[in-house]
């Protein structure tokens, strides 16, 4: 519909640089993006969540998100573009190879600070507490070989009455973390 077309028009009256016009053109893409869907990301936690009563999240709660969600976008997400448009102008026909494995390579490092830096700052983690729960995961991770730094409980009940548990992490940052709605409720 010629929107991105605008965008780029815009984003080449502002800048001359190629790397700075591609980077600007991504982001103001990306935000243009996230706006249009902000109707539906409201409607999904405040309406439908919310009608079968999963949703706890405030709308403080939600704002706050989403400002710690641009922020970490703008730190981290606005230099990999950089990086990628980079090598994209400068690595010839074997660009799409080195972006790969600087792809590959953030891709890791993600798993490694993710647990660590990044999920703490939208939740709180505590060690988990249940002796049973905790007995028994550790018992089939025993049997099944996967060792874990720490089993964690996650104040999930802050955005959603959900149960759930995941693990996450690489090497000394992997965890299994259960969501606090789901310990006390059933047994592993």
């Amino acid at each position: 519909g010629g929107g991105l077309q605008l965008i780029d028009d815009f984003s080449r009256r502002l800048l001359e640089q190629p790397l700075m016009i591609g980077a600007l053109f991504i982001v103001l893409t990306i935000f243009i993006g996230a706006i249009l869907d902000m109707p539906f990301a409201l409607y999904k936690t405040f309406f439908l969540e919310a009608r079968f009563g999963f949703n706890k999240t405030t709308p403080a709660l939600y704002i706050t998100d989403l400002i710690k969600q641009t922020l970490l976008f703008l730190i981290i997400g606005v230099p990999l573009f950089f990086v990628a448009l980079w090598l994209m102008q400068t690595s010839g026909d074997l660009w799409w190879l080195y972006l790969w494995l600087v792809w590959m390579a953030f891709n890791l490092l993600a798993m490694l600070i993710y647990p660590i830096w990044i999920a703490p700052l939208f939740n709180k983690f505590e060690p988990l507490q249940d002796e049973s729960v905790s007995k028994s995961v550790t018992e089939l991770m025993q049997r099944t070989g996967f060792k874990v730094q720490g089993l964690f409980v996650v104040d999930g009940s802050r955005r959603s009455a959900h149960s759930n548990a995941y693990f996450t992490g690489l090497g000394k940052s992997k965890r299994v973390v259960f969501f606090d709605t789901q310990i006390g409720r059933a047994h592993v």
